[in-house]
């Protein structure tokens, strides 16, 4: 297990890293280059074989994900949570989830009294505006709505258009009973 975890925090670091190069600002003969648009798309609980250009086969169509994924970088070799919370986490942070309490068999419900915990102050949206970017969340945050120190515009994020929890759902926008 202890592999693993060293593994998964080493693939973790290297794709914060490639993140943060991507954000700094090239100077070529004294004139800034423009920085190349970043667009990370998370999809938990969802199936390897559930996207078209995994698995031609599949009577699941995704032009626009083949699309996007035909014309930019796929990291398709790594290992992830397998829960939202967890994996959200992971992401955010770089780090894995078990070293700040966050692993677990299950996600944030709603009226939790927890979230990512505040120490975790180095991530990812946070980083990508030290470098420069504007950042946005657009979905589900699900990583704890405590007080507003837990929310997206508190964490790094510029802009949020979505759910805090998990849960709900997406043409309603209802949520379940607290």
């Amino acid at each position: 297990a202890c592999r693993v975890t060293d593994y998964l925090l080493l693939v973790l670091c290297i794709i914060i890293v490639a993140i943060v190069t991507l954000s700094i600002t090239l100077t070529v003969k004294g004139k800034q280059e423009p920085k190349p648009n970043v667009v990370l798309v998370i999809a938990d609980d969802m199936g390897h074989n559930d996207i078209g250009y995994y698995n031609q086969d599949n009577d699941i169509r995704t032009p626009f994900l083949d699309k996007l994924a035909g014309s930019g970088l796929r990291l398709d070799n790594y290992y992830g949570q397998s829960i939202c919370t967890p994996a959200r986490a992971a992401l955010f942070t770089g780090r894995y989830p078990f070293r700040y309490g966050m692993q677990g068999a299950r996600p944030l419900l709603y009226g939790a009294k927890i979230g990512l915990p505040l120490s975790e102050n180095q991530l990812l949206p946070q980083i990508m505006s030290e470098g420069g970017y504007k950042t946005a969340l657009v979905g589900k945050w699900h990583l704890g709505y405590a007080s507003w120190d837990y929310t997206p515009l508190k964490r790094g994020f510029d802009m949020f258009y979505g759910m805090y929890g998990g849960f709900s759902n997406y043409l309603t926008h209802k949520t379940p009973p607290e």
